[in-house]
């Protein structure tokens, strides 16, 4: 333990790691670790025999049902090693179990308000909702009266081995087992179920592997270690002692962390609403002052990246030189150069687009820029995907690149080659900037790293300007782009969303020199995130070492 405390504040940066010292804990408490043993204590096997005895006393009396008689445990079933004065045994032979029936849903007469009526998703992080549903007392009598103080595990589906416990009488369905407890601590069982031991034999037990299960008969058999009675008590006071303290020191970390973030998020925004390069320059000043609690976590960097790409795009990355061209030559050129390309017949004749309007500009450009709509310096291509009957996996015809199926991990990485169409449609040719159209992946980007032909959800744009300038736009405008989509459960944009969308213009020279700028900033950002990703894996490392020096 003592190693956990020198390192509780690593252990403790975030919900998973929290959740990870609670079940060292538990696993702690359940080899014995946890608590002295006493030779004064009744051993647990004496425990158990008292257990039993009072179980028959209770079926003599009507007051519980048949008893179960259980094979003794196998070596091979023994999970862990415990202290000597405990004993293993199955979960069933330390109280009644039952799994609940759910009275028929026809007659209303079953439902009231009488007993609360309980399913999985009433038990959840171990808060228990009481008031969702309830029996009446005609319903209790075809349900199952689950008194309080009893466990209540979920032995079905996804949430299979949640837990409670419960402080009043209930009655729940057939998707629950429980046990109330004779003798034994109803706490140091619970606590017990929820050690990986015990959910790790669970599991091993239930059979199905998309919706797995566990009928009572199995689950009644698993074994549990019996402490004596008094070490219970013991068990459970240092537990709940832990789990306050551990719960305390992730409250104020999470406290601390909102702090954080919103600290970031504030130099952030500084960053990105700085009006001119000498307030970028203060807002840049600030976030480094603050740096080392700012930026502290991947997620940081991904942000980072956006205000970087914002301050790019809105020309204060890079000093404007008068000498260079003016965005509104270079539009009269690329117009030039799209009236020879029409005359040839290698493109269509485009309509005018529309003139762009005040209120689409959300911020004024730099002397020299100019706003235009991405179709003005672009070739915009939407994909067709061909016949299916056309796809195949072994290299013939050419390459068919349908979405993010064919995309690389990054943004402005190449395409990667997955299946071919012998009747291609619509092609791009190798460097296009694609970009998905359809679906949650909507505004996503790829490099063609060859010629292919694209399928509908995929568009291309070929930049007749500095393309990785167009690129950077397209990257910081993802979410833009996404929101143009109609539809709710299924966006998608059309050639006339992308044609019209607006972006700044710089300079030629501009443009160069502000990718320069931003590929070295993002080259620093993969690096920094590199090197919180090594930290963070060192910190899981940490906890999952702690598991094993105390296990």
């Amino acid at each position: 333990m003592k190693f956990v405390v020198e390192n509780f504040e690593v252990l403790s940066k975030d919900a998973a790691h929290i959740q990870e010292l609670k079940d060292l804990v538990l696993d702690m408490a359940f080899h014995g670790k946890l608590t002295n043993q006493t030779s004064e204590d009744e051993s647990g096997e004496l425990l158990l025999q008292r257990i039993k005895s009072k179980q028959e006393q209770l079926n003599k009396e009507g007051r519980i049902g048949k008893l179960t008689k259980y094979k003794s445990l196998g070596e091979d079933e023994i999970p862990v090693e415990i202290p000597e004065s405990w004993i293993w045994c199955r979960l069933g032979e330390l109280g009644e179990t039952q799994t609940g029936t759910t009275p028929s849903r026809s007659n209303p007469e079953y439902y009231g308000t009488f007993i609360p009526f309980l399913g999985p998703g009433d038990l959840q992080n171990g808060v228990i909702n009481y008031e969702n549903k309830a029996l009446s007392k005609l319903g209790i009598e075809k349900g199952r009266l689950i008194k309080k103080e009893s466990i209540l595990m979920v032995c079905i589906g996804g949430s299979i081995g949640k837990s409670v416990l419960v402080d009043r009488d209930v009655s729940c369905n057939q998707q629950i087992n429980t046990i109330t407890p004779i003798i034994a601590l109803s706490d140091y069982l619970h606590y017990g179920m929820q050690a990986n031991f015990f959910q790790t034999s669970l599991l091993k037990k239930a059979s199905g592997s998309a919706t797995p299960i566990i009928n009572k008969g199995k689950w009644e058999r698993l074994p549990f270690p019996l402490a004596p009675l008094p070490e219970q008590r013991r068990i459970v006071q240092k537990v709940n002692h832990l789990f306050r303290q551990i719960d305390a020191l992730a409250a104020g970390a999470e406290q601390a962390e909102g702090v954080r973030r919103r600290l970031r998020a504030v130099l952030l925004h500084r960053l990105e609403q700085a009006a001119g390069r000498t307030a970028a320059g203060r807002a840049w000043v600030q976030l480094e002052e603050q740096f080392a609690l700012a930026l502290r976590r991947v997620e940081d960097v991904q942000a980072l990246r956006q205000s970087i790409l914002q301050l790019a795009v809105k020309g204060l990355l890079v000093e404007q030189n008068p000498q260079d061209e003016p965005a509104s030559v270079l539009l009269e050129r690329i117009k030039e150069e799209k009236a020879r390309l029409v005359k040839e017949g290698k493109i269509r004749k485009q309509k005018k687009l529309p003139a762009i309007s005040e209120e689409e500009m959300p911020f004024e450009a730099p002397e020299g820029w100019g706003w235009c709509r991405l179709g003005e310096t672009s070739i915009i291509l939407m994909g067709q995907s061909p016949k299916g009957s056309s796809y195949n996996s072994e290299g013939l015809g050419v390459p068919l690149i349908n979405g993010p199926v064919e995309f690389g991990k990054g943004p402005f990485d190449k395409t990667i080659l997955s299946k071919w169409t012998t009747e291609p449609t619509k092609m791009c040719i190798a460097g296009d900037l694609l970009v998905c159209v359809r679906g949650a992946t909507t505004g996503r980007t790829n490099i063609a790293g060859f010629d292919a032909c694209i399928g509908r959800g995929v568009a291309s744009v070929r930049s007749m300007i500095f393309e990785r300038y167009l690129h950077f736009f397209m990257l910081h405008s993802r979410y833009r782009i996404l929101s143009l989509g109609t539809g709710t459960t299924f966006p998608s944009i059309s050639q006339d969303d992308l044609k019209n969308l607006c972006f700044p213009l710089p300079p030629l020279a501009e443009q160069r020199r502000i990718v320069e700028r931003v590929e070295g900033l993002l080259g620093w950002c993969d690096r920094l995130e590199a090197a919180m990703g090594e930290k963070e894996e060192k910190e899981g490392r940490l906890v999952r070492a702690s598991v094993h020096l105390n296990s």
